[in-house]
């Protein structure tokens, strides 16, 4: 029988992540998870009071905090028109 909080878990469409899941898988705490929805800076639905977050807006999420390695081109598109 599977953990229910394995994040490994079948995220196909219609399963969806709570707090405490998306907290796992960052690596942060839960309040610093509701502190990101309150402020919007992290995708989410609300249903019926209760946040929950589809993983793959979360792995989406994730990608576009990525750091690009040192020397690496960059992708700016400020930077591509010469701004």
């Amino acid at each position: 029988m599977k953990n229910p909080h394995d994040l490994s878990i079948d995220a196909g469409e219609g399963c969806l992540w709570d707090v405490k899941q998306v907290a796992k898988y960052l690596n942060l705490s839960q309040r610093a998870i509701y502190s990101l929805v309150s402020q919007r800076l992290i995708p989410f639905v609300k249903i019926l009071n209760r946040y929950r977050f589809r993983p793959d807006e979360i792995r989406a999420y994730t990608r576009r905090l990525e750091v690009p390695e040192e020397g690496a081109p960059s992708t700016s598109t400020t930077e591509a028109h010469g701004g």
